[in-house]
């Protein structure tokens, strides 16, 4: 366990609050994708949240990123209603669940699916990447990356976390990183800047049909295994199961109504 002070906060979204925890503790280490136990003085329920900065950040200014949802879970309630600049609090890296690749692995093609405040250990991922490619650029030698697809969806735009973030990878890295995001629930106009990466009701349907996985045999392998499995086939079968998905959105003159 390290300790840990809040070196900032933002918020990110109306339900998403971040946080920086600057960690002195020349020891502590995590990988891209895990999470900390967040120990909080006062609060008896222990927190568990998806770390989303890249690991290079906490090496070279010795910080870490979260985001936070709001919900009624009481560490979640006292980031967002009570902590502020300078609370102290303690962290525990844990979590299989990472990517670190080695110097010498050789590359591989990542498909990246997130949803809502679930972005966080994939951002991670992603932003560590980014690193590695920029030291490999650098250095000339080191890690080199595959491609990384990143398909996000939240229930409006509002939702979608780290935008920014997301797409100054994308242009800074075109050949490597792609994106394609997707709302829900959006009642309003979309901006200008997000139509070029939002999908709709038609291309989500073109874009996840299976051949596109082809590319990624790894994963296709584990599809049709999972969609092998005697009560993963037996659900596919029933009534309950929406082989296509259902936008219940119409639009009325220039508003939209669910």
């Amino acid at each position: 366990v390290a300790a840990a002070k809040v070196c900032g906060a933002a918020s990110e979204s109306p339900s998403v609050k971040s946080l920086r925890l600057l960690i002195a503790d020349k020891d502590f280490s995590f990988k891209a994708g895990q999470w900390i136990d967040f120990f909080i003085p006062g609060v008896s329920v222990v927190g568990g949240f998806s770390i989303c900065s890249s690991p290079r950040l906490l090496e070279q200014e010795r910080m870490i990123e979260l985001a936070v949802k709001y919900t009624n879970h009481p560490p979640a309630l006292w980031i967002h209603n009570k902590c502020t600049l300078d609370s102290e609090v303690a962290v525990r890296v844990g979590g299989d669940f990472f990517f670190d690749p080695q110097p010498t692995d050789a590359p591989r093609n990542l498909v990246l699916i997130a949803g809502g405040v679930g972005i966080n250990p994939l951002l991670s991922i992603l932003r560590h990447s980014a690193d590695l490619h920029r030291e490999r650029a650098n250095k000339g030698s080191g890690y080199e990356i595959g491609t990384i697809k990143l398909f996000y969806s939240a229930k409006n735009t509002s939702e979608l976390l780290f935008k920014k973030n997301i797409f100054d990878l994308v242009n800074e890295f075109p050949e490597k990183i792609a994106c394609s995001l997707h709302v829900t629930k959006q009642t309003t106009q979309i901006s200008a800047e997000l139509k070029p990466y939002i999908t709709d009701v038609l291309d989500q349907n073109h874009m996840f049909g299976f051949k596109y996985l082809n590319e990624f045999p790894n994963l296709k392998a584990f599809l049709c295994r999972f969609e092998a499995l005697e009560k993963t086939a037996a659900y596919l079968q029933s009534d309950h199961f929406f082989k296509m998905f259902i936008n219940k959105m119409v639009k009325r003159g220039n508003k939209c109504i669910c």
